[in-house]
């Protein structure tokens, strides 16, 4: 799954190599003036993460960082450059890009940031901005009133009654392009399936390509991210050999000949896989095997080798990348703990645990990394009937307080369903604060809670944007899932993934605000 933070190792033969943080813009309501544009904070806010060829975390007062803005992540026009002198204190610092030159670029399209450090040459390769800076475009429009106060657009994506069952097991990322691009799950023919948005809302028709059809049953538990190639990278289940399998697209949309690995073939392998790229821009997979969790490094970008296995305890897990450009996972395991794993090398070669909570549910939880560095969970708490969001207090994430999103707008009668019929799922919004979606399948519907601090504490809005009849699955709601994932795309704005249950089918929805609030979408 793609989530907003973008780590990427740039590594070169000179002094330093670096692990990059995706900037973030933060623009917060209470400092944004309704006045106009001109007085919008147009800068990104850029962390990284620095040492020497020996591994050791750099310091330095006053390092000369140059940051340079292409439309092309190779070749292109230069559209943007500024220097500054960052401090850099255990290999991290922090700098706003548009502090010295000011940033008038007007984010209605994808640009690609280059970074020289020291009198370097520019490392290579370029990155694609991410979802946040593109928010200076979503605020101008809602300062000039042209954001409809709608929940957004309900594209039907593939399938359909009288076609075969799909859109389980969904995954959603953003593309190089800015469309989103989904992978999941065909039922009916046992297939893993991938859909390519024709626009950033998914409105007209989406490419739909079949990537894995082998003889066994595959694509469950799917997992997506696009990396800096642009090539959707897909983590899936083979049901039938029951092993991890990986799919690298041959191109953007996915219509080519994918490489498909099996990649772990030990016992009962590929269950609720979770992929990312690491700092090293090679994809690592976190999955359950064998009832255990294992981390699985890739070595090359297709996935055709690994390197380090790592296994673990027991749980549904869920990955993301440190802003240091090193894994991190957390599990809700069979024994109602909600455990974190951080991986003590990008290579994943060993990891550092520690417990959150002792009430998490049997679900795959939700985790992303704020601009602080700063990892943040989504869970079930079953034994309090609540979701609830967990911001740890530093990096490894072991000290930790449990707070909720607003559970009391987020679950109504919790103990009439079954905790394993619900999804949920956590990514930051463009204010780079928390943004979470639940499927509540006692109520039939998804909700959407934007959070107004990094902790959850606060809460901006609780939306309903999908409701479905209650009585749809085999006996009524009991044993309907909503199988759902979210991001939020380059304009800032959310785009959820879902499967209908009552028509089969893959479904987008994209939100008109940054909360999905207005009028909700009924079938």
């Amino acid at each position: 799954m793609r989530i907003c933070t973008i780590s990427q190792l740039l590594r070169r033969s000179a002094v330093i190599t670096a692990s990059w943080a995706c900037g973030l813009l933060l623009l917060a309501a209470a400092v944004l003036p309704a006045t106009g544009e001109a007085q919008i904070p147009r800068k990104i806010n850029y962390q990284g993460y620095l040492t020497t060829v020996n591994g050791a975390p750099l310091n330095n007062a006053a390092l000369p960082v140059v940051v340079k803005l292409y439309d092309a992540a190779s070749g292109g026009n230069l559209l943007f450059t500024e220097t500054q002198n960052v401090a850099v204190s255990n290999g991290v610092f922090s700098m706003q890009i548009g502090a010295v030159t000011p940033l008038t670029l007007s984010f209605d399209r994808p640009y690609f940031l280059g970074v020289a450090i020291n009198g370097d040459s520019e490392m290579t390769p370029r990155q694609a901005l991410a979802a946040a800076p593109y928010a200076l475009r979503a605020v101008q429009a809602e300062l000039f009133g042209t954001v409809a106060q709608t929940s957004g657009s309900n594209t039907l994506i593939d399938g359909g009654p009288s076609l075969p069952d799909v859109g389980q097991y969904n995954a959603i990322s953003i593309g190089l392009d800015g469309n989103p691009v989904i992978s999941y799950y065909d039922m009916t023919n046992g297939n893993l399936k991938v859909a390519k948005c024709a626009n950033p809302a998914c409105t007209g028709t989406a490419v739909v390509t079949t990537v894995d059809n082998s003889a066994n049953n595959v694509g469950r538990y799917s997992s997506i991210t696009v990396p800096v190639d642009g090539l959707p990278v897909i983590s899936y289940a083979d049901s039938t050999a029951k092993y991890l399998k990986v799919a690298k697209c041959a191109n953007a949309d996915c219509s080519g000949s994918a490489t498909v690995s099996s990649v772990d073939t030990s016992l009962n392998a590929g269950v609720y896989t979770s992929v990312a790229i690491a700092g090293d821009g090679l994809p690592v997979v976190a999955e359950l095997a064998g009832s255990a969790l294992k981390i699985v490094k890739c070595v090359d970008p297709a996935c055709t080798g690994t390197g380090s296995v790592v296994p673990g305890s027991d749980g549904p897990p869920t990955i993301a990348i440190g802003a240091d450009g090193v894994p991190l996972v957390v599990q809700a395991q069979f024994n109602g703990n909600l455990r974190f794993s951080r991986c003590t090398t990008m290579q994943c070669t060993a990891t550092t645990t520690g417990t959150l909570s002792a009430t998490a549910s049997q679900l795959a939880p939700g985790l992303a990394v704020l601009p602080s560095g700063l990892p943040v969970a989504s869970y079930l708490d079953f034994t309090n009937k609540r979701f609830v969001v967990t911001a740890c207090a530093d990096a490894n994430c072991y000290n930790s307080s449990t707070l909720q999103p607003g559970a009391v707008n987020v679950v109504a009668n919790y103990a009439a369903f079954n905790t394993a019929d619900t999804s949920l799922a956590i990514t930051l919004g463009a204010d780079g604060l928390p943004l979470v979606a639940v499927g509540d399948p006692e109520m039939a519907t998804i909700k959407v809670i934007r959070c107004a601090s990094f902790d959850c504490a606060a809460i901006a809005s609780v939306s309903t944007p999908v409701t479905l009849p209650r009585s749809v699955g085999p006996g009524a709601l009991n044993g309907f899932r909503l199988h759902l994932s979210l991001t939020v795309g380059n304009d800032g704005l959310p785009v959820l993934a879902y499967y209908d249950p009552l028509n089969r089918s893959l479904r987008a929805l994209k939100c008109t605000n940054a909360g999905c609030t207005g009028a909700g979408w009924r079938r």
